[in-house]
């Protein structure tokens, strides 16, 4: 009945700080507030009781500092998105016990949001360094990253057929991204992939 820990979801603070990490953006400075992001932009009571559109000036002005989470400010009229999806408790009350909940919204953020689209080209830059390193060592690399494993054979097969079908889309297509190099976007997007992954948000 011991021989293994159940499976568990990391904790959101856990998180934000692995895709950081691997975007090497994770800022490990100790204590300190975060304004200094933000110069100017100090003035937090104004979020707390401001009206209307709160959020939309939070996402730019609170949530951008690239400190690990625990040093993040909480609003509580207006969390930080990421947060609230994954069972972040209720700044407005006392909890003594998070939820842990599996819900939609929670994948369709990790393949949507934002954040976790420039972290996971920032991870693809971050491999990417080194041009001397083959694709399958580069694969390996990245699994070994996000989730503590070699990848095996049919993975790796598969993140190549998906990187070179990646690499004909961006030749073949004009958009905005002709200004990002070809390899660089098939990379982005695998990294939004594995990032995407139950296996990248679950520990045994």
């Amino acid at each position: 009945m011991f021989w293994r820990m159940n499976q568990r979801r990391l904790e959101v603070e856990s998180i934000r700080d692995t895709l950081l990490a691997l975007a090497g953006n994770l800022d490990l400075t100790m204590g300190g507030r975060v304004n200094q992001y933000n110069p100017g932009r100090g003035d937090r009571d104004r979020f707390v009781f401001s009206e209307g559109a709160t959020w939309f000036r939070l996402k730019d002005e609170l949530y951008i500092a690239p400190r690990r989470s625990v040093y993040l400010p909480v609003v509580r009229n207006a969390l930080f998105p990421v947060f609230s999806v994954f069972d972040y408790a209720d700044a407005s009350a006392s909890i003594g016990n998070r939820s842990s909940t599996v819900l939609p919204t929670q994948a369709l953020l990790m393949m949507n949001n934002s954040f976790v689209v420039e972290q996971a080209e920032g991870f693809a830059r971050e491999l990417l360094k080194d041009s001397s390193i083959s694709t399958n060592h580069l694969i390996e690399t990245a699994f070994i990253r996000a989730y503590g494993r070699v990848p095996n054979r049919t993975e790796t097969l598969d993140a190549k057929r998906f990187l070179k079908a990646m690499r004909e889309q961006a030749s073949s297509q004009t958009s905005e991204n002709d200004l990002i190099p070809i390899d660089e976007f098939a990379w982005s997007k695998l990294t939004q992939v594995m990032l995407s992954a139950n296996e990248f948000i679950y520990i045994d």
